[in-house]
């Protein structure tokens, strides 16, 4: 499982600028809305080929559910609630 090691070391402040960068552009500053808006599409892109599924439509739409909640449960890591993270984080992978 991915989670446990991006909370760690240099992956931990990589997602904290991560989540600067996505709380400006969630306030409509430029460059970084778009900035982070094709972050999110390269990752996107670059986990759905990693993703054996029937359909490359499938794949497109694991790898965004995966990414949504892999930052999600890092949101909640970063504001301080690592185990309402971690318990997130079970509860989707079972």
């Amino acid at each position: 499982m991915a989670y446990p090691l991006l909370t760690e070391g240099e992956a931990d402040r990589i997602f904290a600028l991560w989540f600067e960068l996505v709380g400006q552009a969630a306030v409509h500053q430029e460059p970084q809305r778009s900035l982070a808006g094709s972050m999110l599409d390269l990752w996107i892109e670059w986990l759905a080929e990693r993703i054996d599924a029937r359909t490359r439509a499938r794949a497109r739409a694991d790898a965004i559910a995966m990414i949504a909640t892999l930052d999600g449960a890092l949101l909640m890591h970063h504001l301080g609630h690592t185990e309402v993270a971690k318990s997130a984080i079970v509860s989707a992978t079972r």
